[in-house]
């Protein structure tokens, strides 16, 4: 078992109940602090974070939980606020769940929000010549 494989079975064993999503985010290197984004109801954030406290003792490692409501997250995400798109602009381990990504409401995987970059889609269209249309490019193109 891989340590990232480690720490994601780890953190799913501890995840309360009340959390409908919750994803690591930027890169997990060894020995680094892990940064846990946790959508959840009902749920403070010290109560989060002491019951994640055993994960990070487990693993050798702080968790920085960073706790929103459901709402706050999709406002957030709307808005377009700083510290929600540098989440979702970089890497994005999902380990319940599905997180919002655009501001449209839907949950999509952790490469579409990049793939919506105006020059991704030049290439996209670029490369529909190239490629069948079952491939999936040509979502992008209803999308200009």
């Amino acid at each position: 078992m891989t340590e990232q494989e480690r720490l994601i079975e780890t953190l799913r064993r501890h995840l309360p109940p009340q959390v409908q999503a919750a994803a690591i985010f930027e890169a997990a290197a060894a020995g680094s602090d892990v940064n846990l984004l946790l959508i959840a109801e009902g749920l403070s954030g010290l109560r989060a974070q002491a019951l994640l406290a055993p994960v990070g003792r487990e693993l050798g490692r702080r968790v920085e939980v960073h706790l929103y409501s459901a709402a706050e997250w999709s406002e957030r995400v709307k808005r377009g606020d700083g510290f929600e798109q540098e989440i979702l602009s970089g890497r994005v381990v999902t380990i319940r769940g599905e997180l919002q990504r655009e501001a449209d409401g839907d949950c999509v995987d952790a490469n579409l929000a990049r793939m919506q970059n105006p020059l991704f889609k030049r290439a996209a269209r670029a490369l529909e010549q190239f490629v069948p249309e079952r491939v999936g490019f040509g979502r992008f193109r209803d999308h200009n």
